[in-house]
């Protein structure tokens, strides 16, 4: 599914969004078999980070629009997706892509990371730009 031929480094290969969805349900439907509910569940942990020196897989805003619109009817109603899932430096103008493309309905939240960038800051504007937590 990825560019990279690998767990490590890449982007998802463009067409393979459908793919990742069924996946990523697939991968909720198995914990629930299992007794384990999924409540909040992001696409990508660090969309922007590609590395090959750990599991990683740099998601676009694009990207992560298609994935959300295949993935959301596939969830069970008891598990949301949440945006994003990186630094704050960059939160705001990831989300803004979201709901360029018309995908940010489809994610109940949004997710960060407070390591880069000012959390005190950027999660109030998440917030007020975006009305999401």
């Amino acid at each position: 599914m990825k560019d990279s031929g690998s767990l490590c480094g890449g982007s998802l290969k463009d067409g393979y969004e459908d793919v990742f969805a069924q996946y990523l349900s697939n991968f909720v439907s198995a914990y629930e078999y299992e007794g384990l509910g999924i409540d909040y569940l992001t696409l990508q942990n660090e969309p922007q980070n590609s590395t090959t020196s750990y599991p990683s897989m740099k998601m676009t805003p694009t990207i992560a629009s298609k994935v959300a619109v295949d993935l959301k009817p596939l969830l069970p109603t008891t598990t949301s997706l949440l945006a994003y899932d990186h630094n704050c430096d960059n939160a705001v103008s990831y989300v803004e892509s979201l709901e360029n493309d018309y995908s940010l309905d489809y994610f109940s939240g949004i997710a960060i990371h407070g390591y880069s960038g000012g959390i005190v800051d950027t999660v109030p504007t998440l917030r007020s730009e975006f009305g999401k937590e």
